[in-house]
């Protein structure tokens, strides 16, 4: 885009730089109950330094998280010597600089008391000039035990407020709610308890003349064509109340040649000043994942003033727009849209949540946090949810994102509870606020802000029993926290941002309602989180038709990989301890057998092993194909319908990742490993796909294209239409009084008929399959024009008409398989499958003898591979234990004597090895008895 100037608002809120001395290191003393001293790392924690001591066992390994619950009892201390010199001694201003403390804390320097904390997400800045000295100083962190501390705030306060403790089934630990600190440290239904102590980021002196530059963030908007960065600065100037000191600003972009100097007179307050810069080069807009490159500048802040010290920022800057949309959808039903726009253009989000990768934050290197994020950018996600029940994630990972193209909803850390209200609690997280927005916003990637997670529905729907009495008293509560303080802090700071109290919530219904919706889950307004474990998930009809579904899950057990170096063999059974203690979701075990059996035949191995071993394989069966089914009829719900409902503009499931080993909701297992899920993942989120399904007897095939949003300024498709201005419009849909179903004014219901569109042609193939061949029963092939339409519904048949020419007696002895291409366009469109029966009912499937016929690795972390097979083999399932990677699919069908797949490695690899360690499981491996 040509822009003709650029627009820079200069916001300084005090200011300047300083010397940094680190006290991060390895030379930290740790000391705690019954005499324990050892050595310890920072940044760190308790639980990591007593390990890398020997002093307790691997935390992960069987019970310990319940036989290692005295290390949150106790209180520990961190302590280290260090030398500072006369020339840093003699600076001014000095500042003892806590980046994060986990969480209740004293700090000694010297001796004497300058710090106490209790905010695990807070920075804490302390002026130290009077207590530091030249050479040799003391300083002494002691940690309260955070669970202890939960508790005494809860008994002080003066009413209840719920919950008190987690479910026993959680092992875990009461009144999370009562400490700022990562709430599923105290455990949750997918984690343990290890509510950890230590300093988890950064500690540092900084020695300064005047002042010294805290933040520096940016925002962009787009007015009148013209784009409008605002640098934002924040600093500290404690000597400046009352008058100012010279500053001289430079801000650079080098990529689009913009360069600019500012004198900025530096004091204790706050100005804004805006600077016209001409501009003549393109700036380029930052997209997310699968829409377009993410773009990103390096920028340049420096800052020097006239007392010498001298501030230099580098950082990456992403110019692009977001919107949240929720605009009347009219007619003569109720509801609002709500989707987002990136750039002015709508857009299907497609992603997952994201918890705390590891129980000690200490364990997650970059490397790790990169293939994880790589791997949701792999499977085709645009956006991650960062829960509220976790921590506000690291630079590396906004940074990460950034580049990724991946958005973020970003939850506040407040999740599935009521909180306290009284001024301290209420001023601590003010601070909270403050300092994360001013840390995070200058990252693209984030787009929304969301208060909370379910404390919304949670007050609304009663989940903890209070009084009807009581109800206003803790409504009251709520508004006071989520809208008061946290909704009005987060406007102050960031206005370039939509803001949503909870999730889920009715957005603005839910403002209209007062805060606190009757119905926070409501299918036509907002978001909604949905769960069943009772209900077919394999069949389309078992879900809601929301606006976004930012949460629904299905839960399976992670591999034997995974699982295997936190256990012993005993453990290694349906029925043992172990396998009832790693399952914190109430009934979780027996609710995955009950799905499972839904579909498929259970485990028969007489050996206690193998049948675990299967059922792990089954249960990951089971979670892909049901969030398969949910995601499909959420994209293929783009459309309105004649009841209102629909317009489904977003699928976020839970979760992505894990924090320990055990069974989960998560689609990538603790150490990176992909389930099968994940694989799935990536081919419901293509973003042009097939999705077949039956209703009524009928037999139909949607087209499935994200491409729409980003090929035209006008689109039309189904019932929704797209006008230059980047708004949406509505239309009722037509429906035949005989049955129901939805018919399309622009398709035809007809097969073996070309669909006449204004757009470029595909093709798709239908083929029926006899479960006992490999040979084609029948085909056809459709033509339609592919561009015009998210969703589409190309093909509507009588499935008992299409059974007929396929010769199947029945729909148990058959299945489809469906695939499309367009002409000159490799793999442009995703292919698809559709089993009309269970497949604990198919006749004529036999064990396929599926084998790895050739290896050829291109280079050390590449390699294609070659599979044949004698029969149909559904969920063929690859693994390569002990190599770190992904293949290019897994869990798949073969409806073909060869399939060829790639396996990329993290990280360089040697073949022979692989090769040796690659194997191939088949489904109906699972039903052979005899002992292998």
């Amino acid at each position: 885009m040509l822009l003709p100037f650029l627009l820079l608002a200069v916001q300084v809120t005090i200011g300047s730089s300083a010397v940094v001395f680190s006290l991060n290191g390895e030379d930290w003393t740790l000391s705690g109950p019954n005499n324990i001293s050892v050595n310890a790392h920072v940044p760190g924690g308790v639980y990591t330094d007593l390990l890398r001591n020997k002093e307790i066992d691997d935390p992960y390994f069987r019970m310990n998280d319940v036989s290692l619950r005295w290390v949150a009892m106790a209180n520990w201390t961190y302590a280290k010597t260090f030398q500072v010199d006369d020339a840093f001694a003699k600076h001014k201003h000095i500042d003892l600089v806590c980046g994060g403390l986990d969480t209740v804390a004293e700090v000694y320097l010297n001796g004497i008391l300058v710090l106490e904390a209790n905010n695990m997400f807070r920075r804490y800045v302390k002026d130290v000039k009077k207590v530091i000295k030249s050479g040799q100083n003391m300083l002494r962190i002691l940690f309260l035990s955070p669970v202890t501390y939960a508790e005494e705030q809860a008994k002080k306060y003066p009413y209840k407020v719920p919950p008190d403790c987690p479910p026993p089934v959680q092992n875990g630990e009461c009144h999370f709610n009562f400490i700022r600190k990562e709430a599923c440290s105290f455990s949750w239904d997918w984690g343990p308890s290890f509510p950890s102590m230590g300093i988890w980021k950064n500690i540092t002196l900084e020695a300064y003349e005047g002042s010294v530059l805290r933040y520096v963030n940016t925002d962009t908007k787009l007015k009148n064509d013209v784009w409008l960065l605002q640098v934002n600065i924040v600093v500290d100037a404690p000597a400046l109340s009352s008058s100012s000191i010279n500053g001289y600003a430079t801000i650079e972009i080098p990529e689009i040649g913009l360069t600019h100097h500012r004198p900025i007179p530096i004091f204790s307050g706050t100005f804004e000043e805006i600077i016209v810069i001409p501009l003549s080069q393109v700036v380029e807009v930052w997209w997310p994942n699968g829409l377009g490159q993410p773009k990103l500048y390096d920028m340049i802040f420096t800052l020097n003033n006239s007392v010498g010290d001298v501030d230099h920022r580098k950082f990456s800057i992403g110019f692009r727009t977001v919107e949240l949309v929720e605009d009347n959808v009219g007619g003569d039903e109720p509801g609002y849209t709500f989707y987002f726009k990136i750039n002015g253009i709508p857009v299907f989000v497609k992603g997952s949540n994201w918890i705390p990768a590891d129980s000690f934050q200490e364990c997650i290197t970059p490397a790790y946090l990169e293939r994880l994020l790589t791997s949701a950018a792999e499977a085709n996600m645009n956006m991650l949810r960062v829960w509220g029940g976790g921590v506000y994630e690291s630079e590396e990972f906004y940074s990460l994102t950034d580049r990724l193209g991946i958005m973020i909803w970003q939850d506040f850390m407040f999740a599935c509870a009521l909180y306290p209200v009284d001024n301290e609690f209420l001023t601590n997280v003010q601070a909270e606020v403050v300092h994360q927005v001013q840390r995070l916003k200058r990252h693209p990637s984030i787009v929304l802000w969301s208060g909370n997670n379910e404390n919304e529905g949670a007050l609304s729907e009663n989940w903890f029993g209070i009084s009807p009495s009581d109800f206003e008293k803790y409504r009251k509560d709520y508004i006071q926290l989520y809208i008061d303080v946290i909704g009005n802090f987060v406007e102050y700071e960031d206005n370039t941002r939509p803001f949503v109290p909870s999730s889920p919530s009715n957005g603005l219904e839910t403002i209209e309602e007062g805060y606190v919706a009757r119905d926070p889950q409501s299918v036509r307004y907002g978001d909604i989180h949905y769960y069943t474990y009772e209900d077919d998930t394999w069949n389309w009809k078992t879900f809601p038709m929301p606006r976004f579904a930012s949460e629904f899950g299905i839960q399976s057990w992670c591999s034997m990989e995974t699982l295997a170096p936190v256990s012993l063999p005993p453990d290694w059974d349906l029925d043992s301890d172990f396998v009832a203690h790693r399952q914190h979701h109430g009934n979780g075990n027996d609710q995955i057998r009950d799905e499972i059996a839904m579909h498929l035949n259970l485990p028969t191995a007489t050996n206690r092993t193998k049948r675990f071993i299967d059922f792990i394989y089954l249960s990951q069966i089971n979670q892909a194909v049901g969030i398969k089914t949910e995601v499909e009829f959420y994209r293929r719900s783009q459309n309105l319908k004649s009841s209102g409902l629909g317009l489904t503009m977003g699928a976020l499931y839970w979760q992505l990742n894990d924090i320990w080993q055990g069974p989960s909701w998560a689609s990538i297992e603790y150490g990176g490993k992909w389930k099968m899920l994940h694989y799935y993942a990536k081919r419901f989120y293509r973003r042009s796909l097939l999705s077949p399904y039956l209703e009524g007897g009928l037999l139909k095939l949607y087209y499935l294209n994200d491409d729409v949003w980003t090929r035209t300024p006008q689109f039309h498709y189904e019932n929704m239409t797209h006008g230059s201005s980047g708004n949406l419009k509505f239309t009722g849909a037509k429906t035949l009084a005989k049955d129901s179903l939805e018919v399309h004014e622009d398709v035809a219901v007809m097969r073996n008929k070309a669909f006449h569109m204004q757009d470029e042609e595909a093709v798709v193939r239908i083929v029926c399959y006899h479960w006992s061949s490999l040979e084609e029963q029948a085909s056809w092939q459709i033509t339609f024009q592919k561009s015009t339409l998210a969703a589409k519904c190309i093909y509507i048949s009588r499935l008992s008409d299409v059974l007929r020419e396929c010769n199947c007696p029945e729909a148990s002895h058959c299945f489809f398989y469906f695939d499309g291409y367009i002409p000159g366009v490799t793999n442009g469109i995703q292919d698809n499958h559709l089993f009309p029966t269970n497949l604990s009912s198919v006749i004529g499937l036999e064990r396929a003898n599926v084998e790895v016929t050739q290896i050829y690795d291109f280079n050390s972390t590449f390699a294609k591979i070659v599979l044949t097979t004698d029969r149909i083999s559904p969920f063929t399932w690859l693994e390569a234990e002990g190599f770190s990677g992904r293949f290019s699919d897994n869990g798949f069908l073969m409806v073909t004597s060869e399939v060829q797949v790639t396996f990329s490695s993290w990280e360089p690899i040697d073949w022979n090895k692989f090769r040796r360690s690659l194997t191939v499981r088949t489904f109906l491996d699972v039903y052979e008895v005899a002992e292998r």
